[in-house]
């Protein structure tokens, strides 16, 4: 099954104090070799023998597939699907289908359903339209590595570990709360400070760099001065409609208990506002609940090794140097990472 660590007493976090324990041991269940050109995770895989690209993305929900790709792969498509996503550019409607075995590095699964992601006809959606997407309903069910500087990535089992032992590469690292609501339970979600106001935010991989929402900037006192930051409409959903966005300067993002980056520049768009939902018995469309107002994306990632446990509902990093977000002259085509329901 692949390396099996074991850790006995280990130091703290910021205090580096001794901590007296019983074995822990860490179980390694996979380690892949991950590329990320254009700060997408992607691995190689097979879906039922035939090679494919698979991306890592933590903001989806769901395990799925493109339709160009099942087309591809002769997959038999099942329209009645009752699954919906909601998520970057508004809710969609798609289908599933039936895989006999997934394999990735030597991580292998056998008999999944998966959503199929409806074609898309836009440019900024073509890059995913090959990729099969591993989302956090499946990653979620491990303890994570992402170790992406390295090109690498581990899915592990814990046993008789806490989560200050989970850091086995260093004696110091940065902790925050995974937290749970009402719309999911399988996300990387953890508050942050914006400007010292504190939000929800999404660990996203799925999204190249990293975004706020106009009310996460509003909150943090951060408005859309057209003289200060012009409009830019290049930036599409998943479902390819135009999203205007703007590059909003703030003073500082605290992430966990003790990383604080200042002077940093993100994206602001309205991610979520097409996500909306008619109740039983009414005619008035509602916000779904329990959306982040801040993406924090792959370009984080980059910058960081992280642990996601999600048993304990700890993040664990430790900063790899570099620049931590890198928001720069224009957005990205698309802003992927779907939370589904």
């Amino acid at each position: 099954m692949g390396l099996s660590l074991t850790i006995g007493a280990v130091a703290g976090c910021a205090a580096s104090l001794a901590v007296t324990a019983a074995p822990c041991q860490i179980k390694q269940v996979a380690q892949l070799q991950v590329e990320t050109t254009n700060n997408r995770p992607i691995v190689d895989g097979t879906v039922d023998g035939q090679p494919v690209k698979i991306l890592i993305d933590t903001g989806a929900s769901i395990t799925g597939i493109t339709g160009a790709l099942a087309k591809q792969l002769g997959l038999r498509i099942d329209p009645q699907s009752a699954l919906h996503l909601y998520g970057v550019g508004g809710e969609k409607h798609v289908d599933a289908t039936r895989i006999k075995k997934l394999q990735f590095g030597n991580f292998i699964l056998t008999g999944l359903t998966v959503a199929v992601m409806s074609p898309q006809k836009s440019r900024a959606t073509e890059a995913r339209e090959g990729l099969f997407i591993v989302g956090s309903d499946l990653l979620s069910r491990y303890t994570v590595e992402f170790d992406f500087a390295n090109h690498v990535m581990r899915f592990m089992m814990p046993e008789g570990c806490k989560p200050e032992q989970l850091v086995y590469w260093s004696r110091t690292f940065s902790m925050g709360e995974i937290e749970t609501g009402r719309f999911d339970d399988t996300h990387i979600k953890t508050p942050v400070l914006l400007n010292g106001k504190r939000i929800d935010a999404l660990l996203d991989t799925g999204a190249q760099v990293s975004w706020s929402t106009p009310y996460g900037a509003r909150l943090a006192g951060v408005t859309n001065d057209a003289a200060d930051h012009p409009v830019d409409d290049r930036l599409r959903g998943s479902n390819g409609e135009r999203l205007p966005s703007f590059l909003g300067n703030f003073e500082s993002i605290s992430i966990g208990d003790d990383e604080t980056v200042r002077n940093v520049n993100l994206w602001v768009a309205d991610l979520f506002s097409a996500d909306a939902v008619v109740a039983t018995g009414s005619h008035l469309a509602k916000p779904v609940d329990d959306l982040p107002n801040l993406l924090i994306g792959c370009d984080f990632f980059l910058a960081h090794r992280l642990i996601a446990s999600f048993k304990d509902h700890k993040l664990l990093f430790t900063y790899n140097g570099g620049p931590i977000f890198q928001a720069g002259g224009k957005p990205p085509a698309a802003a992927d990472g779907m939370p589904a329901r």
